[in-house]
């Protein structure tokens, strides 16, 4: 089928702008809705400068605010002191709205990788949770001196929409940690939008290039 020329070209610059905007809206959509297992984090500190000492039978608590609309989980910054730990950690997390505890983790200390931030991801994400606060803590129940790992933290009030607790005491700092979340909704709604205004976008060409 021979296509029909075009003569007016004034469409192209608003057409160019068009895929353009379309595109960041895409890059956007696609960086907040993978799987939280492969994200960074959210939200959180990572400007940490020591540990907090063996974790032992003693809690490590760290609260913080949900920044975006659902919550799928945590990431910390546990250490191991270089060395292979045979004792478990258990971690959990806590509705402060409620004081429900959420859900617990028990792992081997033995699969930790030292000082790398390990994800513990809710079995079913909780949403609607916007500025809602939380409390992730950490213990062990069966570690003992030279067997038991600790958690990155800084001495400095990085991140002020929490507090960190070392037994039961606040401290200055805030743990080295990430909240594992999704953006708004209305991101998701905008996107969608985008597609629809795609499909339309198609339609029209379509009609200058064949009618």
């Amino acid at each position: 089928m021979q296509l029909k020329k075009i003569r007016n070209s004034s469409w192209i610059i608003p057409v160019i702008t068009f895929i353009f905007i379309l595109t960041c809206a895409g890059v956007t959509y696609l960086k907040y809705t993978i799987p939280a297992s492969e994200r960074s984090g959210t939200s959180g500190t990572n400007a940490v400068d020591f540990t907090v000492g063996e974790i032992l039978d003693q809690e490590i608590s760290q609260t913080f605010t949900v920044t975006e609309d659902d919550l799928k989980g945590v990431s910390l910054k546990i250490a191991t002191y270089d060395r292979i730990n045979t004792c478990n950690v258990e971690v959990s997390l806590t509705d402060l709205q409620t004081d429900e505890k959420i859900q617990t983790w028990v792992i081997k200390a033995n699969t930790i990788i030292d000082s790398a931030y390990q994800d513990f991801i809710i079995k079913t994400p909780l949403t609607s949770v916007h500025g809602k606060l939380y409390k992730v803590t950490v213990t062990s129940k069966d570690a003992t001196a030279g067997n038991a790992v600790t958690i990155w933290a800084s001495s400095k009030d990085t991140y002020p929409q929490g507090k960190l607790f070392i037994a039961g005491i606040q401290n200055k700092g805030d743990l080295g940690f990430k909240v594992l979340g999704q953006p708004f909704y209305q991101i998701r709604v905008i996107y969608l939008a985008f597609i629809f205004a795609l499909l339309v976008f198609i339609v029209l060409i379509s009609y200058l290039l064949y009618y």
